[in-house]
């Protein structure tokens, strides 16, 4: 297989949602406060509050599409 100088690549992007079917309910919420308890208010922590999940989603999948 050849390939031309200056030819755009072809890439592909697979994207899986299933975070986005989480329940954010109680459960969620004490496991987002135990870990402000333990690493901070400003700690990147996995568990945060649908609309800031949302915001980081975003901002990552426009980086990784740079």
């Amino acid at each position: 297989m050849s390939v031309e100088l200056g030819a755009p690549k072809k890439e592909v992007y697979f994207l899986a949602l299933v975070d986005v079917l989480t329940h954010y309910g109680m459960k969620k919420r004490t496991a987002q406060a135990a870990k402000v308890v333990k690493h901070g208010t400003n700690a990147e922590i996995s568990t945060v509050h649908p609309e800031q999940y949302a915001k980081r989603l975003i901002d990552f999948i426009a980086k990784a599409m740079e």
